[in-house]
């Protein structure tokens, strides 16, 4: 992409909860019924470079570039090219247009193993446009997550709860120095970050009892990638010094699919500059707790 900053700002998370009766003798909810929906909330600003092309903007992509081109599909030509952002509940790059809750079961973990639940796939289709294009400048995604007492039951009463956090994305100019280190002879990488102090650790009372919620990457070809960044492309992305992240190849398509994790204690996340983020560190331990189930 050419000049331009996106920032994917505050997905609003919304526990809701019912709970047991006295909270002198509340007990632990070890396994909860989950429900997450996540969307565009309709908050995006368009205006860097150019004034051209058509912008789309529904509950499931914002893109922009050329009017009639396809964000699923890279041309190779910068005047007929689309880029953007989608979100899939079904998989890595879906065209999928339909906001569907994902459900399941998640258990309230130890520390060391917490149960993991699984969130959407959010897609950057990183494909080169022309400087002629109007882009995108920021953008919102609501990701709200409904929880539900299953052991043990607590039917009848409900206590909900937001939690927020943000996430980054930066697209950075397309000319030497790069911020972000580039394959050579490719435009300069754009950059994908998270705050660990807004991503991990969000807390809900239920019952008495404090519970966390922290979200991470979980699969997709993001995850390998995912370590600390630099001061200077935290700077780029609008994130704190000591941000997370990765960053993505012009020309090619990023995703990751988000989960969450819910303990009794708050996780420990590691400083930054440590390769054993809280959030690979999450996502090897539900691997983990798989392969023990398995």
């Amino acid at each position: 992409m050419r000049l331009g900053k996106i920032r994917i700002a505050q997905f609003a998370i919304a526990a809701a909860a019912a709970v047991a009766a006295t909270t002198a003798s509340a007990a632990l909810v070890t396994l909860w019924d989950y429900s997450v929906t996540t969307q565009f909330n309709g908050t995006n600003v368009f205006g860097a470079n150019g004034t051209g092309g058509t912008q789309i903007e529904t509950a499931r992509q914002v893109s922009w570039g050329a009017t009639g081109g396809n964000v699923f599909v890279n041309t190779g030509n910068v005047d007929t090219n689309r880029s953007g952002i989608t979100i899939s509940d079904v998989g890595p790059g879906t065209n999928d247009t339909t906001v569907n809750p994902q459900t399941g079961q998640v258990t309230t973990g130890a520390v060391s193993i917490p149960g993991i639940g699984l969130g959407a796939w959010i897609t950057h289709h990183n494909n080169p446009i022309s400087g002629a294009f109007e882009t995108l400048t920021s953008t919102q995604i609501n990701s709200t997550l409904t929880l539900t007492p299953n052991t043990p039951p607590t039917p009848g009463q409900q206590g909900p709860s937001t939690l927020t956090f943000t996430v980054f994305f930066a697209e950075t100019p397309n000319a030497t120095p790069c911020t972000a280190p580039s394959p050579t002879g490719n435009p300069c990488n754009d950059i994908f970050a998270l705050n660990p102090s807004q991503a991990f650790n969000q807390s809900f009372v239920f019952d008495g009892v404090t519970y966390f919620v922290s979200t991470f990457p979980l699969a997709g070809q993001g995850l390998g990638s995912f370590l600390p960044l630099t001061a200077a492309e935290c700077a780029a992305a609008g994130a704190n010094a000591g941000c997370v992240g990765f960053t993505t190849v012009e020309g090619q398509d990023t995703t990751v699919q988000f989960g969450f994790a819910i303990t009794a204690q708050p996780i420990s996340v590691p400083e930054p500059g440590s390769l054993a983020l809280g959030g690979l560190a999450l996502a090897a331990l539900g691997l983990m707790r798989r392969r023990k189930l398995g």
